[in-house]
């Protein structure tokens, strides 16, 4: 067992692609999900946790969203079949006119949920700050050699190297360039 200071926002993304992966048929990867999916399950639960109090349902929210989405409907423009055009974004589209009236009326409506609006933002600043943060955690180490070729994710491989593989990066060059 090892060790390891790593990022929140990397846990969460390691545990949940450990736990998609269907075992493979490589015995020596496969302990090495099964352990890892141990050690970083109870970070990921914890977060996780963590983060349900900073988002919850919100009645004002709920509300403000609602009548944001009326605006935009009412003021958007629509095709000849009465369908809102969209943009190659899916947003909708409006014209000069109402696009005027409607940031007007949307200024309004956010300074009407404005305490709501900066709470949710401020939440959301305090799950980023969460998310960077570095926790210590145990785990399992692999050779680099175990890991299964097939895997091509860039940012998976990355992360796997950095924490996981017992090789240091020269080595695993070494090992890159032998194959």
């Amino acid at each position: 067992m090892n060790k390891i200071s790593i990022k929140r926002r990397d846990v969460n993304y390691l545990y949940q692609v450990f736990v998609g992966f269907n075992l493979p048929s490589n015995p020596d990867f496969s302990f090495f999900l099964v352990r890892n999916v141990k050690y970083l399950k109870d970070e990921f639960e914890s977060f996780q946790e963590t983060e349900k109090q900073y988002i919850k349902p919100d009645k004002n929210i709920s509300e403000f969203i609602s009548k944001e989405k009326t605006l935009v409907l009412k003021y958007s423009q629509k095709d000849n079949n009465g369908e809102y055009i969209l943009n190659e974004n899916g947003q909708n589209i409006f014209d000069e006119e109402n696009f005027k009236i409607f940031t007007e009326e949307h200024e309004k409506l956010k300074k009407e949920y404005d305490k709501d609006i900066k709470r949710v933002q401020d939440n959301n600043d305090k799950i980023k700050k969460l998310l960077e943060e570095e926790v210590e955690l145990n785990v399992c180490k692999i050779p680099f050699k175990s890991i299964p070729k097939s895997i091509t994710d860039h940012n998976f491989n990355k992360l796997m190297i950095e924490y996981f593989c017992k090789e240091n990066e020269e080595e695993i060059e070494r090992v890159l360039l032998n194959d």
